[in-house]
């Protein structure tokens, strides 16, 4: 579950990404109602859900069948920290993948990154930082990790690392401890250790990382969230 909107008194337009069919967008009646195919439940953002429809070429609302959830995800939505980090991750995905793009390696990463996400016990103050990290992968830009001693600071534009120094404010280059976090990250981003990167440097490696994306996808804009998101980054 991405993204809904109210549709009348009782009625709400939703939009999902399906495993083998990618984005799609349905219309559901009678919430609320005892009949519904749909409560009001599994309109959280990032719900896990099986579902079952007809789907129509060049139809752009569809209507489901069958609707139940696929796996419980309660603390998403009672832990306030990731709530914030769910609202984060809906809004990059909504922004990163194309109408009507299936992908289903990507597709079984973002559903194993929300159970990971739900299950986790640990600080997750630098989830947000893995999450766009692996997700780059799937969308065809993951950052190369060739830095040395040579060169040792992070070209944006580039997307690997380079000799040239950052030069003004305006530079796609990272400062050189920043870009040390970096090489770090690209390093052991595919395992589940926590390498506790310094307050200032996550926020960023996050500014960072979200103005990567926006170089390399020119649909990708400025994201609602990371103003009050930030504030886990304590």
């Amino acid at each position: 579950m991405l993204h809904h909107v109210r549709y009348g008194d009782n009625g709400v337009v939703v939009k999902l990404y399906v495993r083998n069919t990618g984005l799609k967008s349905f219309m559901i009646k009678g919430l609320g109602s005892k009949k519904a195919l749909v409560r009001p439940a599994y309109l959280q953002p990032l719900t896990l859900l099986e579902i079952i429809f007809e789907d129509i070429p060049h139809r752009e609302l569809l209507h489901l069948k069958d609707a139940r959830l696929y796996r419980y995800t309660e603390s998403l939505h009672s832990n306030v920290i990731k709530t914030a980090i769910a609202f984060f991750m809906t809004e990059v995905i909504q922004r990163s993948i194309r109408e009507f793009e299936t992908n289903t390696e990507m597709f079984d990463f973002l559903e194993n990154a929300i159970i990971q996400l739900n299950k986790s016990q640990e600080q997750l103050s630098e989830f947000p930082l893995w999450f766009l990290l692996r997700l780059a992968r799937y969308l065809g830009f993951q950052p190369l990790n060739n830095a040395s001693t040579q060169k040792p600071w992070f070209d944006l534009g580039a997307g690997s690392f380079t000799d040239i120094p950052p030069v003004g404010e305006s530079s796609m280059i990272l400062e050189k401890e920043v870009s040390s976090d970096f090489a770090l990250m690209l390093t052991s981003y595919t395992s589940d250790q926590y390498l506790h990167v310094r307050f200032t440097h996550r926020k960023y490696l996050l500014d960072a990382l979200l103005y990567y994306y926006s170089i390399h996808l020119p649909e990708f804009k400025e994201l609602k969230t990371p103003a009050i998101f930030k504030e886990i980054f304590h």
